[in-house]
């Protein structure tokens, strides 16, 4: 990681998990606009004004005068969003979701905080196969974690994942919190083994981001997030074959129905 990247994460270890242990390391104005610019596009900014609050104290960060002001007036953090209907793009898969969500609503041990954790699961994987690795889901993720864990059935979750084939791209965030917001793996009984390529994915689509912004490039149209989608497919297939495949088809049939419209 360079010092954009690795600044980023210490400072949103220090805003979404009360994590100081890795300061961040003073850096040119230049380099700090580049880092505030991907916390905006990331939709990041409430975790990094907090983390950012939290080494006031520490002037060798050399933070600008003129961030400071901005970081200073950004809103605090929502709240919780509305639970919303979770699915999968695999209809054999989105089926199979659907009855374990019935079922465990009329189960004597219903688990509430078991069924939020499999939709945040989801929802990271979704926001992967569309867009890439989404650095605020998964937060919103260890943050679950954190504050709710001990009411997860963490053995009914293990099933569930299993039962939709999605082990693999729950152990991918499961290494993404390990390897770069400082969980242990006992907080993370999903995590079954350590994968070396999920640092190289994540630095990419950073080292990515950082051309973007240094490019100023406009937002994606539907045409290229197809060909991005594209691109995508391949490093995730991996992780989730039967939803990457289905997510893929999905998206091309709908970009084809809006050209036809």
């Amino acid at each position: 990681m360079n010092i954009v990247q690795r600044n980023l994460f210490s400072i949103l270890r220090a805003g979404a998990f009360n994590d100081r242990t890795l300061p961040p390391e003073p850096m040119s104005a230049y380099k700090w606009q580049t880092l505030f610019e991907i916390v905006s596009t990331q939709n990041l900014i409430a975790p990094f004004a907090i983390g950012i609050s939290q080494f006031d104290n520490n002037k060798q960060t050399n933070l600008p005068d003129s961030l400071k002001e901005i970081i200073s007036q950004s809103p605090t953090p929502s709240h919780p969003k509305t639970e919303k209907t979770i699915t999968l793009a695999n209809p054999f898969l989105n089926r199979k979701l659907h009855k374990i969500i019935d079922n465990e609503r009329h189960s004597i041990d219903t688990s509430v905080e078991t069924l939020k954790a499999l939709r945040i699961i989801i929802d990271n994987l979704k926001a992967m196969l569309n867009s890439g690795v989404n650095i605020g889901t998964l937060i919103e993720l260890g943050q679950y974690l954190r504050t709710g864990g001990h009411k997860i059935d963490f053995l009914k979750l293990e099933r569930w994942i299993a039962t939709l084939h999605l082990q693999s791209a729950a152990q991918f965030q499961g290494n993404i919190l390990i390897e770069f917001f400082g969980f242990e793996p006992d907080e993370l009984p999903f995590v079954s083994r350590t994968d070396p390529k999920v640092s190289r994915i994540i630095i990419r689509k950073l080292n990515h981001l950082q051309k973007l912004v240094a490019s100023h490039s406009p937002l994606k149209t539907n045409s290229r997030l197809i060909r991005r989608n594209f691109k995508h497919a391949p490093t995730y297939l991996r992780y989730a074959p039967l939803e990457t495949t289905s997510n893929l088809l999905y998206n091309i049939f709908h970009f084809i129905s809006d050209i036809e419209e």
